[in-house]
């Protein structure tokens, strides 16, 4: 717990350095599991994907842990208990739904799993100079595609970022 506790520091220690500097740390994708937000598949609300037990400490145990869906709009409940997860795209790993927070974007479709990816997202977009530290060779920032890494394509790559903050904040 006090890795994650260190981690989640560093987290906040990219994202708050300005928006001309972005540190990359190594924060992986499996590193985004622990809540990923998706479109109900009773009502289209929005709904969550979380742990259903205490977050282990191994990745392996955590990734397959038990998982739990819950709607917040009509409170719609499902879950998961498996061996089998699909890692990565604009669908969530357990249940295979969509993602709910999804943006057409320069002829591409800019997803999220929650909040904090998609601050980091903006984070690392919105800054004019991107340094990674040893670690930052295996994040999931290093791996995004050109198109979201492309200086021309920030402003409009930030403008989907904001529709779909304002997506969470509705809630709808």
């Amino acid at each position: 717990r006090q890795n994650r506790a260190m981690d989640n520091a560093q987290d906040t220690e990219s994202a708050t350095s300005g928006s001309d500097r972005f540190i990359d740390r190594g924060k992986r994708i499996y590193d985004l599991g622990d809540e990923i937000l998706v479109v109900c598949p009773k009502c289209s609300g929005m709904a969550k994907v979380t742990l259903n037990v205490d977050i282990p400490a191994k990745l392996n145990d955590r990734l397959f842990a038990p998982r739990r869906l819950v709607c917040t709009k009509c409170l719609y409940r499902d879950k998961w208990a498996g061996r089998q997860v699909s890692v990565g795209g604009p669908a969530d790993w357990y249940f295979g739904l969509p993602l709910w927070l999804t943006e057409s974007c320069c002829g591409e479709v800019l997803w999220a799993y929650d909040l904090k990816h998609l601050e980091m997202i903006e984070s690392y977009v919105a800054a004019k100079l991107r340094e990674r530290t040893n670690k930052g060779r295996n994040s999931f920032l290093s791996k995004l595609p050109k198109w979201l890494k492309s200086s021309k394509n920030r402003d409009e790559i930030l403008r989907s970022i904001g529709k779909l903050k304002r997506k969470l904040n509705a809630g709808t």
